[in-house]
């Protein structure tokens, strides 16, 4: 009769195992992919989040990290090539790409009858959006953007520097004169951006960058929206001319040309006196905290401002090829209302990858094999732990920046580039030629009229013109 029993449960148990292989019920695995460094304690992360996923949705996940420099071109040649997978990260030139060649499912659906929109707002929903429809997530973060410099605290102590003397790039150079002539060992400045607001005056003037350092929108008094070309304005050459005058002065690295970009071992170790760096709460007790030298102070200078695609800055959306788009919606959906899911994706395990403080603040461990600290890729950061190099109010302070900046009234708007791609290419080829003009080397008198020229001749009067077109199509659009 045991034996009999024995029989009849292992039968049971093979039928119940065909029964699932023949139906297909084994359990869904969603692959997403997101860029960065390879993380060696990856798959222990991952059987976290999977025990919270089996729980809610009965799925698991499969986490894959691609290298940055990579991930664009491999998204691209997935997407076009049909490749599996479920979902991916993407910044908003990603987006435009990805979204144009139809590798994207709209969301539209999914957005209506779930509950993303008590996390990321209609409002900031508009920064996935394209022609109307949704079709990706905005991970939520700091949105409003301003520049800063960050100073040697030792240095401007021992200079005497009045912080709130600074209003603008040019205040500093009083303080960059004395570094040059009594700390030789130090480089005075690096200046890392074209961005208009470094300028003093600028921050009224452009507001939109729609092609990088050539193109602008800008918004008139009456309320229209304006394309210009950047070598039609004087603000632009202002820059040109301070970063070209300090480079003279020595106040600016004599090799500046070959180290721009590559020269964040020199960031680290403390070798500039000042450098310009974006705005965000918390940020300068970031960098102190992860320094071994002087401390930074902070120097904001310039006004509050939430680009047309500030959101679309870092965003989630799904494959239009995913076999499981529902499955995978959830997931966007969980990492944005769920704090233990969307943590573990963005700290890892406690006690095992960071510890939780007394005060409810982390410390991550950098040794661990999970040290990503990057919740901007995942979803919304408002839910993130606070580090313990972080203010405990961040993210109060994080949400007022957002709040009280002001807006670009092209929010929303992607330009489209298919009919002018070959003046874009054009016109990038000319900007890699004349490169001293963003690093400030050379004598910019003796090739000013030849870089105009040439990206005249590139067709750039065509791209402002094509671009004028969409944001004024667009604009009608949103009145309607």
């Amino acid at each position: 009769m045991k034996k009999l029993l024995i029989f009849l449960a292992l039968a049971l148990i093979c039928l119940c195992s065909g029964c699932k292989e023949q139906t297909g019920q084994e359990i869904p695995t969603i692959k997403w992919i997101i860029p960065g460094d390879a993380q060696s304690d990856l798959p222990a992360v991952v059987e976290a989040a999977n025990e919270i996923l089996a729980e809610k949705l009965g799925c698991r996940l499969d986490l894959q990290i691609i290298d940055s420099s990579a991930y664009s071109e491999k998204l691209n040649l997935a997407m076009a090539g049909g490749e599996n997978f479920d979902i991916c990260y993407l910044n908003s030139s990603m987006f435009s790409s990805a979204v144009q060649m139809g590798g994207l499912l709209d969301l539209d659906d999914f957005v209506s009858h779930g509950k993303i929109t008590k996390s990321v707002s209609p409002d900031i929903l508009k920064y996935g959006s394209y022609n109307g429809s949704v079709y990706a997530i905005p991970n939520v973060q700091i949105m409003s953007h301003a520049h800063s410099l960050f100073v040697r605290k030792d240095l401007a102590e021992k200079y005497g520097l009045d912080i709130s003397s600074i209003h603008s790039i040019n205040d500093i150079e009083p303080f960059l004169k004395w570094i040059k002539e009594t700390h030789p060992e130090y480089y005075p400045i690096r200046i890392t951006s074209w961005l208009s607001r470094l300028v003093k005056g600028w921050e009224n003037t452009f507001y939109d960058e729609l092609v990088s350092h050539v193109v602008f929108a800008v918004e008139n008094e009456d309320g229209t929206v304006k394309v210009v070309k950047a070598i039609d304005c004087e603000p632009f050459w202002a820059l040109a001319e301070l970063k070209n005058d300090w480079y003279k002065k020595g106040y600016i690295r004599e090799d500046v040309a070959v180290a721009s970009g590559n020269d964040w071992d020199d960031v680290n170790r403390g070798k500039y006196a000042v450098y310009t760096e974006t705005y965000k709460p918390g940020g300068v007790e970031g960098v102190n905290r992860d320094s071994s030298v002087s401390p930074r102070i902070e120097v904001l200078f310039t006004e509050l401002y939430k680009s047309y695609d500030a959101g679309a800055a870092t965003m989630t959306a799904i494959n239009k090829k995913s076999r499981y788009p529902e499955l995978a919606y959830e997931i966007i959906e969980l990492a944005n209302t769920d704090n233990e899911f969307y943590n573990i994706l963005s700290f890892g395990i406690e006690g095992r990858n960071y510890t939780k403080n007394s005060d409810g603040r982390i410390t991550i461990n950098q040794k661990s094999g999970y040290s990503a600290n990057a919740g901007w890729r995942f979803g919304n950061q408002f839910n993130a732990y606070i580090l313990s190099s972080q203010p405990k109010d961040i993210w109060e302070r994080t949400k007022k920046l957002n709040d009280e900046a002001r807006s670009s009234k092209l929010t929303g708007y992607k330009p489209d580039f298919d009919k002018i791609k070959i003046e874009i290419s054009q016109i990038t080829t000319v900007q890699k030629r004349y490169n001293a003009i963003q690093t400030g080397s050379g004598e910019l008198s003796a090739y000013k009229a030849d870089y105009i020229k040439e990206l005249n001749d590139a067709g750039l009067d065509t791209v402002v013109e094509e671009l004028q077109r969409q944001v004024d199509e667009w604009l009608l659009k949103i009145v309607e």
